[in-house]
């Protein structure tokens, strides 16, 4: 079950990925692999945490890991500037160094919500059944 939860969260996740990054087509590789952590992680604490709906198949219900995914890839997406938007509406203030601070804190809020993400899957899986 353990393996089986890792790989159905790696598959949700990269399928979600490359649709989100067809749609948002100015992403950097990088951008793209921190949405697909953030995808797989939700993805598989959801998978553990959320009591299981539907169909089981090798001890795993897919059902919870599929609305989990869509749900957290929607958020994100919801947030997401839109490639028109970066081109047509430069920053208010447009100096580099209140950029460098935004994405700074940018960066720090995702690695927040990473640890976040594992030290959740790290307690689920610690706990007895």
């Amino acid at each position: 079950m353990f393996f089986a939860g890792i790989g159905l969260a790696l598959i949700i996740a990269f399928i979600l990925t490359l649709i989100l990054g067809r749609g948002f087509k100015q992403f950097a590789y990088a951008d793209l692999i921190g949405l697909f952590f953030i995808i797989f992680l939700a993805t598989w604490a959801g998978g553990l945490w959320i009591q299981p709906v539907g169909p089981a198949m090798w001890g795993v219900s897919f059902t919870v890991f599929i609305v989990v995914g869509v749900l957290v890839a929607l958020m994100v997406a919801a947030t997401l500037p839109t490639p028109s938007h970066r081109k047509a509406h430069p920053p208010p203030t447009g100096g580099p160094i209140d950029r460098i601070h935004q994405e700074s804190f940018l960066n720090v809020f995702v690695v927040m919500i990473i640890l976040t993400l594992i030290a959740a899957i790290i307690y689920r899986l610690t706990q007895p059944p």
